[in-house]
Formats: structure tokens, sequence, C-alpha cells
């Protein structure tokens, strides 16, 4: 291989790496229906994304200032919901249209 060819896929490789690293978690909490909520876990990271994972049924909330990450709802973008939540609680996304 070219050495130079070498250096530049080599740079991309870091770059790439460090570009993930920098992710992190901003908030996180419960949000599942069981007692405690713990069946179903909420993540926020600062790629805003807001990722939803573990198994069951999500909370119900009777307004959607009760959902957990109610004051994060203008940063995130994106919301990834695991496969194993069945369900997806009442006013849990009542405010968000896009």
């Amino acid at each position: 291989m070219n050495p130079k060819k070498f250096i530049l896929a080599a740079a991309i490789i870091l770059s790439m790496a460090n570009m993930q690293a920098q992710v992190t978690v901003i908030d996180s909490g419960y949000c599942g229906a069981n007692a405690g909520g713990t069946n179903l876990t909420w993540t926020l990271y600062s790629d805003s994304v807001l990722r939803i994972h573990g198994s069951g049924n999500m909370a119900n909330y009777v307004w959607s200032t009760d959902v957990p990450w109610n004051s994060y709802r203008d940063f995130f973008n994106t919301v990834i919901i695991g496969d194993s939540v069945t369900t997806i609680g009442q006013c849990a996304f009542l405010w968000y249209s896009n």
C-alpha cells in the first residue's frame, strides 16, 4: 500500500473513532410501566438522540409535562425505540411533531 494512502486511511479511522467517543450521556432514567418503572430505560445522548430500551410496556403519562424527558424536548431530534418495547405510553410524545 502507498504510504500516503495508508496515513490518510489511518487518519480517517482515528477521526471517526474520535467523533464516536465524543458522544456523551446528557441524562437518563426509567420510563417503564412496572413497579418502579425499571423495565424500560431512557437515555439522552449529546448527539441529540433519545434511546428507549428494555423490555415491556412504557408508563402512561397524564400530561406531556409528566414525561421524564420533557425538559429536553427541544434538544433531541431522533428517537430510537428498542425492539422489545411493546407499547408507547400515553402523552409520551404528545408535543413531538417532526
